[in-house]
């Protein structure tokens, strides 16, 4: 726990000193799983997170964010960092690309190998999507969508998709209510299918941004 408190600290400091300023929001979260893709990434225990992301008139855009994670293989934590740019083409789409990076760490005396994904972006009104390709590895490429439905006035709904190149697939279903300015309740409702068998699972967040 020593180890991820200060991983998680330093993934606070690791914006640009330039980027402390009223452009840069903070974030930290309790989960009851992390979820990653489709799969949990803690073996369905809870995880403590935090993140940082700074954001530019200009469209640049970078940020940092970092979890407790368990492979069962004596890994903790994950830190990703992230960079990018935004063009706004009209008031209602927005088109992008960045690049961002996963680093793990924990007991082992050696961590895993760092992951680095380039990716496409565009947002049209309450649609997002994204395109991710693995920079050592042009086959491993994932198509992330989300829908949300601004009718729903009460809470924040929003309805995902992703699938892998291989064809594996999930669909998820997120429900977010502000508590107060700063804090928001979640839950995060999952089904997918990965290599033939269907999963269901589900997690519930606290954060609180600052």
């Amino acid at each position: 726990m020593n180890n991820l408190k200060t991983v998680l600290f330093s993934a606070l400091l690791m914006l640009p000193s330039f980027a402390v300023q009223s452009d840069t929001s903070f974030n930290m979260s309790i989960a009851s799983d992390y979820f990653w893709r489709g799969v949990s990434q803690n073996g369905g225990n809870p995880a403590l997170q935090a993140g940082a992301n700074y954001d530019h008139d200009s469209g640049f855009y970078a940020g940092v964010w970092a979890s407790e994670v368990d492979y069962g293989i004596g890994y903790e934590h994950e830190m990703d960092l992230w960079a990018g740019y935004n063009l706004a083409m009209t008031d209602d789409l927005t088109v992008g690309v960045g690049v961002i990076r996963y680093e793990f760490g924990g007991q082992q005396p050696q961590s895993l190998p760092s992951v680095e994904e380039m990716y496409v972006a565009g947002y049209w009104k309450n649609t997002n999507f994204k395109y991710y390709v693995d920079t050592s590895n042009r086959d491993l490429g994932y198509l992330e969508v989300s829908q949300g439905l601004p009718f729903i006035k009460v809470l924040d709904v929003k309805l995902g998709y992703g699938e892998f190149k291989d064809g594996d697939k999930h669909v998820s279903l997120t429900v977010e209510k502000p508590l107060t300015e700063n804090l928001t309740v979640g839950l995060m409702v999952l089904d997918g299918i990965r290599h033939g068998e269907v999963n269901d699972s589900a997690a519930v967040t606290l954060a609180y941004n600052f």
